[in-house]
């Protein structure tokens, strides 16, 4: 009786390995049938290369992720003449913003000012691809507690890459220079200069209420990188 009892259940067992083994030939076969069935475990993603992503994102491997971060040495050495930090203290500079935007991207970051313009700053940036454009604007005390934009949406809502107003609390903005596939390809750290061939700011554009002027001083009042331009000045005999 035992014998006859142990036997059926193996019988049972047996039986059911050989309907789900069925079952699963059967679900296969139907899966090749239909182009759009899945396995139930199968992970969707959740974006394609060339569909993209949301804003300072990128699509690698079927998620959105933030992009590698690049060194970058960013130069302000044209800032750096004498008169220049003064007039800016004197008018309200408290913070520097570099912005970057790129095909896929736009934000910005706050930087050591005067390490920019002494010698050079290190940043580690979220830059994606080329052509990246980069500007630097130098603000005043605003009522925004953050040290500079920080949503692609508020850059974009206060123009802060087409003009230079008081509403924005820009004091000093310097025109965007472009940055090449390979300067940003090269293993090397990625140059951000703002300094001309002749040592002078690519274009420094003031707030439309603010009137900076050289003066005979041996200073550069408009911080362009140049000293008394346009002036005569007599030298001064002692």
């Amino acid at each position: 009786m035992l014998y006859h009892l142990t036997h059926t259940f193996k019988y049972v067992a047996d039986l059911r390995m050989i309907l789900k083994a069925h079952y699963f030939s059967l679900s296969l076969s139907l899966c090749f049938l239909i182009p759009a069935c899945l396995p139930v475990e199968a992970v969707q993603p959740d974006c394609f290369p060339e569909e993209g992503c949301p804003t300072n994102f990128t699509c690698v491997e079927g998620r959105c992720v933030e992009p590698e971060l690049k060194l970058s040495h960013l130069s302000l050495n044209c800032l750096d003449q004498q008169g220049c930090y003064d007039q800016l203290l004197r008018v309200g500079f408290e913070r520097a913003c570099l912005f970057l935007e790129q095909p896929e991207a736009l934000f910005a970051v706050p930087f050591n000012f005067d390490r920019a313009r002494e010698s050079f700053v290190e940043l580690n940036l979220a830059v994606q691809k080329a052509p990246l454009r980069a500007s630097v604007i130098l603000m005043s005390a605003h009522e925004d507690s953050s040290p500079c934009p920080s949503s692609p949406e508020e850059i974009k809502q206060r123009r802060f890459l087409e003009s230079c107003e008081e509403n924005q609390g820009c004091l000093l903005k310097l025109r965007a220079l472009t940055i090449t596939s390979e300067e940003l390809q090269s293993a090397d750290p990625l140059v951000i200069s703002f300094d001309g061939s002749n040592g002078q700011c690519i274009e420094s554009i003031w707030r439309e209420d603010l009137h900076v002027e050289e003066t005979c001083e041996s200073s550069d009042l408009d911080c362009d990188g140049f000293v008394e331009e346009g002036l005569y000045c007599e030298s001064v005999a002692l």
